[in-house]
């Protein structure tokens, strides 16, 4: 009578620790596939991205360099874009902004006056290219290359050319304020020679050193282009640490 009733209680334990096994060893192998997939398609998608901004950026800077008519289009926008937000520099700074010859790629000739000091005029020079179609061509090829639907693509195309110019018109404050303190009869402002240090470094930082023209967009491109979850489409979604392994151990009490 004992021998048949330990026989079942055998069997459901065997049972058991086969079914656990079985399941030890079918569950992970999902996972790795799915990640070696999921990586695959995150580097097409990075890949495609740095392919069309290749060839948006090339077709922005090619339209400016092989198309005079176009650069010198752009210079006088330029000019009078300036002008027109700086035609009068704090309280009694004035500016003016005219074609400059012979100045290689400082293409802009800009007259600095102050209404107490009449009868004085200093000047500078800047180029346009630098100052203001680098930061503006880099933004647009961001944007046009970004693996978005067209509409919201065009919407982040006017929120990042109003961003863009402002930023341009940032350069162009700090330039102005730089010249204006400088050691000229018609300056504005007289700093210490800590400070004015302190603004010359800063005006090249933002305005005069070439790696500002490009960083400076690229922020913006991403305050204007990006929302909320857009992440998961480049770095995939986040997954806690311990999510795996605790569905693993319920598994394991359920059996």
């Amino acid at each position: 009578m004992g021998r048949p009733n330990h026989r079942p209680k055998k069997k459901t334990g065997a049972s058991q620790e086969l079914v656990c096994r079985r399941e030890t060893k079918r569950v992970p192998s999902a996972a790795p596939l799915s990640s070696a997939l999921g990586s695959a398609g995150r580097l097409r998608l990075v890949g495609g991205f740095f392919l069309r901004l290749l060839f948006w950026y090339g077709l922005v800077i090619a339209m400016i360099t092989l198309w005079p008519a176009f650069q010198r289009g752009y210079a006088a926008f330029f000019r009078a874009y300036a002008g027109g937000v700086f035609d009068s520099f704090h309280l009694s700074g004035r500016t003016e902004w005219v074609p400059a010859a012979g100045h290689g790629d400082f293409d802009t000739e800009v007259k600095l006056r102050n209404v107490r000091v009449p009868g004085l005029v200093a000047k500078t020079y800047c180029g346009s290219r630098r100052m203001g179609y680098a930061p503006l061509s880099l933004i647009v090829a961001l944007i046009l290359a970004t693996p978005l639907p067209w509409r919201r693509r065009w919407i982040a195309m006017l929120w990042g050319l109003l961003a863009v110019h402002l930023f341009i018109a940032l350069r162009l404050e700090i330039m102005l304020l730089s010249n204006f303190c400088g050691d000229i009869p018609l300056r504005l402002y007289t700093p210490t020679p800590f400070w004015r240090g302190v603004l010359h470094e800063v005006s090249w930082v933002i305005a005069g050193a070439f790696p500002s023209a490009f960083i400076g967009p690229a922020v913006l491109w991403v305050l204007v282009t990006f929302r909320r979850g857009d992440s998961e489409r480049w770095i995939g979604p986040r997954v806690p640490a311990g999510n795996y392994a605790s569905a693993e151990t319920a598994r394991r009490g359920r059996v």
